[in-house]
């Protein structure tokens, strides 16, 4: 036994070791000495040093095995022992990262359609907001949305009906849509709807919010239009906006809270 105990002890005391000059990389350093030292252990125990091959920080593998899981300051993927603040953030930008992936697995890409998108995952989220206005007013929400998308870290791009086309959508994890109510309280017919209808088999597990703007009536066309959404499956993952005329302060504040809904 107490050469198995001497045996951890001695893989520890090199694995947490700095890579010694001559063109060892840290990988290599690890691999070499987990050979040298992994001898001669027959304890059975679980080497918890892989923690290291997973880019766990080396102040919490090291942590983890002299407390030995206990007096943690903080638990998520892993066991905190070192810098708390930056192991949350961390766990917040992989948990991110799960969801846009299940995201766009929902959406229909292939596997080696998401391997290939791993080379461009530390890129922000990709988003729109897709809009018609007739008067100004909707657009000026649709901006407001945008500046809700880029405050909360993602890439936002503001398309009208004529520079949508459904296969596009695939491109984006997010997507606000926004159209005032026209006539008896419906869609704008001649560009907004036809697109919409042609995208909306296309939404399914992205994540999708709606807005705009109205001038009579009691909100009617948004109602219908969220019953459509939740008919063909639409994921839509926070309140509606929808505001009377020219959005006020309040109302291009609550299109910002929506466009961070979208990618938090």
């Amino acid at each position: 036994m107490a050469e198995n105990h001497d045996a951890r002890s001695r893989r520890q005391s090199v694995i947490f070791e700095e890579p010694p000059s001559g063109g060892f990389s840290r990988a290599i350093w690890l691999e070499y000495a987990n050979q040298q030292t992994f001898k001669g252990d027959e304890s059975g125990e679980f080497p918890h040093e892989v923690g290291l091959f997973l880019s766990y920080p080396p102040e919490d593998v090291k942590g983890f095995i002299d407390h030995r899981a206990n007096d943690f300051k903080c638990a998520g993927l892993w066991k905190v022992y070192g810098d708390e603040e930056k192991a949350r953030s961390l766990f917040e930008k992989y948990r991110k990262c799960t969801e846009i992936y299940c995201t766009l697995w929902q959406s229909g890409l292939k596997l080696e359609q998401l391997a290939l998108s791993l080379i461009h995952i530390s890129e922000p989220m990709k988003t729109a907001v897709i809009y018609w206005s007739g008067t100004g007013n909707t657009e000026a929400m649709a901006r407001a949305v945008a500046e809700g998308m880029t405050a909360a870290g993602a890439e936002a791009v503001l398309l009208t009906p004529a520079e949508v086309a459904s296969d596009d959508l695939n491109a984006y994890a997010a997507i606000a849509f926004g159209c005032p109510a026209m006539g008896a309280e419906v869609l704008e017919e001649m560009e907004f709807q036809p697109m919409y209808d042609a995208c909306k088999r296309s939404l399914g597990g992205k994540r999708v919010a709606l807005f705009g703007s109205y001038g009579w009536g009691d909100g009617e066309w948004m109602r219908t239009w969220e019953s459509d959404c939740d008919s063909a499956g639409v994921n839509l993952v926070c309140e509606s906006v929808i505001c009377t005329e020219t959005p006020d302060d309040a109302a291009l504040e609550a299109c910002r809270a929506l466009g961070k809904a979208l990618v938090e």
